[in-house]
């Protein structure tokens, strides 16, 4: 006997998302009360969590043990930052150098027409709610991106100041941002 097709994490986040909203599959724009997103009124956030959730867990086998730890705002926050730099790296790695900068430029416009709860694109709709939750400004996400396509034309690097660029660029601005956030989140607990 045949065993049906399972299917994909994005067809189950849709489905979810149609039972959420009775059926609708449409995006939906966030209201903006007070500059402040209030995650627990919009039904379909939970759903754009689970989604990149999972994603992080499949993906970031050995991050994903410390995300958990984290609280469930800056959790969630870091699965969409790790999930949008793994759909960038994973494009990059792609054949095809032409096919690579269209796909980077691809990547550039996704985070500029975001918008957050956008169910369309889960990534993106989470990653546009963590950017406005936590003032994560454009340019850092843009930074990720330039030091992704430094990997389409640069191969070896002569000098350490070099390195250190391309690492500034392709891993420090998710990991600096989380752990700032995360830090001067404890230390205001604490004040």
């Amino acid at each position: 006997m045949e065993q049906p097709a399972r299917a994909s994490s994005l067809q189950r986040f849709r489905r979810g998302c149609a039972v959420m909203t009775g059926g609708s599959r449409r995006s939906q724009r966030v209201p903006r009360e007070s500059g402040v997103l209030d995650t627990p009124t919009l039904p379909d956030v939970r759903a754009l969590e689970r989604y990149c959730e999972d994603m992080a867990r499949r993906e970031a086998a050995n991050f994903y043990w410390g995300f958990i730890a984290l609280p469930r705002r800056q959790r969630t926050s870091i699965y969409a930052l790790y999930d949008f730099a793994r759909q960038v790296d994973d494009d990059a790695d792609l054949d095809g150098r032409s096919s690579r900068e269209r796909r980077l430029e691809h990547h550039r416009r996704r985070l500029r027409e975001t918008r957050p709860g956008d169910s369309t694109d889960p990534v993106m709709g989470l990653l546009a709610i963590a950017m406005r939750r936590h003032a994560i400004p454009l340019a850092e996400l843009d930074m990720l991106i330039d030091g992704v396509a430094m990997d389409l034309t640069t191969t070896r690097y002569e000098t350490w100041e070099e390195l250190r660029a391309y690492a500034n660029l392709v891993a420090s601005v998710s990991a600096i941002r989380s752990r700032w956030n995360a830090l001067t989140s404890w230390v205001s607990r604490c004040s």
